[in-house]
């Protein structure tokens, strides 16, 4: 995530450097932190509920 994070800062608009201001490095590491969660993600992440011994389906989250 660090050098997803390095990688955002060298590309950042001037605009968005601007408007973060004195934020802007802790900017970048949240998106990098959001868009690495993004791309881990899969369309497949999904389990048996326990509560209905896998009649549905219920979605994974991650915090």
């Amino acid at each position: 995530i660090t050098w997803l994070s390095e990688y955002a800062k060298e590309r950042a608009p001037f605009a968005i450097r601007r408007l973060a201001g004195k934020k802007f490095p802790l900017c970048m590491l949240i998106l990098a932190k959001f868009a690495y969660n993004d791309y881990a993600s899969s369309a497949a992440d999904s389990y048996d509920c326990p509560a209905c011994n896998g009649k549905c389906l219920v979605e994974k989250t991650s915090t």
